[in-house]
């Protein structure tokens, strides 16, 4: 193999890399799993019909299921609102998991706390079936300043 090709080659891979990082796409293998739940009897996104589940996980309490009609054109952004989720969390880690034939997908969404909303980039559109899990990050702007301090510290001892 000439330089060229090995060049050629690593380039191609980091394009696609870069590709699937930037979409927040990972495939998860379900090993043959039925699919994700969304309606309370067991029944399956396709038989939920035009429904969104969403898990409320609030930091120290039980989490919380509830189910939303998809509307035209919803986002996680506009479902976020619709919940008034942005104003109950400062902070947020959130998951979009879709199901597409026997293949899970989970599509992780950045939540910009200093804005106070879903990234462009990452604000999907909602699809039937869609399960959206909504986990309450309770970091403050102090562990933010102790985390940053940190870092280069661990770094410059050898990660200790």
């Amino acid at each position: 193999m000439t330089r060229f090709d090995l060049h050629r080659r690593t380039r191609i891979a980091l394009a696609s890399i870069a590709i699937l990082t930037m979409s927040g796409c990972a495939m998860i293998d379900t090993n043959g799993a039925p699919p994700i739940p969304v309606a309370g009897n067991g029944q399956a996104a396709s038989a939920a019909g035009q429904a969104i589940t969403m898990e409320i996980r609030e930091s120290g309490k039980k989490p919380e299921i509830k189910q939303f009609p998809l509307e035209q054109s919803s986002t996680v952004q506009q479902l976020l609102e619709q919940t008034r989720l942005v104003k109950k969390f400062r902070r947020m880690d959130i998951e979009v998991m879709r199901t597409a034939g026997d293949q899970r997908a989970k599509m992780t969404v950045k939540y910009d706390h200093t804005q106070g909303m879903v990234r462009p980039e990452y604000d999907y559109a909602l699809h039937p079936g869609d399960h959206v899990i909504v986990q309450e990050v309770t970091k403050t702007a102090f562990d933010d300043m102790l985390e940053s301090v940190a870092d280069p510290l661990r770094r410059a001892t050898g990660g200790r």
